[in-house]
């Protein structure tokens, strides 16, 4: 949930499902979120690397792409597919790099589009993460293909899901 600007609690704009306990705080409120957890980072050691997510996996995105020190310095290149359902959420602070090319889809086209990137490199890195229906046909795609981290961050339709 954003909220913009000061307001009163009744003109709250709400551009995304919040979960309740975020639905409750009072405007103003501190809160602290943390991630994502270093257990899910992936290596900077490849020539290239396909980022594929939907927003619930952009901060993983943001800190790849903030820390990799080869998209800076060692001509490693990046295909990122952003799978969104509104356009304000493309307004997402990824840093721009000139060897990564950023793509936001929409809902429902994350693995079709994934499959169309080209894979630029024999040595190219598979990281997906996001709803775990619309990334599961990567799994298989994947396979024997490329190296790959797929992360299930969560299913529809199901509190507390497990990864998948």
């Amino acid at each position: 949930m954003r909220i913009r600007g000061p307001r009163a609690p009744s003109a709250r704009q709400t551009y995304a499902r919040a979960p309740p306990w975020a639905e409750s705080l009072e405007i103003g409120a501190s809160v602290a979120i943390a991630g994502p957890p270093g257990a899910h980072a992936f290596s900077y050691t490849h020539a290239h690397y396909i980022l594929a997510a939907d927003p619930t996996a952009l901060p993983a995105i943001a800190r790849w792409l903030d820390e990799a020190p080869g998209v800076r310095a060692n001509g490693v290149t990046a295909d990122v597919v952003v799978e969104i359902d509104h356009a304000d959420e493309a307004d997402y602070p990824l840093t721009a790099h000139d060897r990564v090319k950023i793509r936001w889809v929409p809902r429902g086209s994350l693995a079709a589009e994934v499959m169309s990137v080209p894979i630029r490199s024999d040595d190219t890195f598979l990281f997906a993460a996001g709803e775990a229906d619309s990334i599961r046909p990567l799994r298989a795609w994947s396979r024997n293909r490329l190296p790959a981290s797929i992360c299930g961050y969560w299913k529809h339709g199901t509190a507390d899901a497990d990864e998948a």
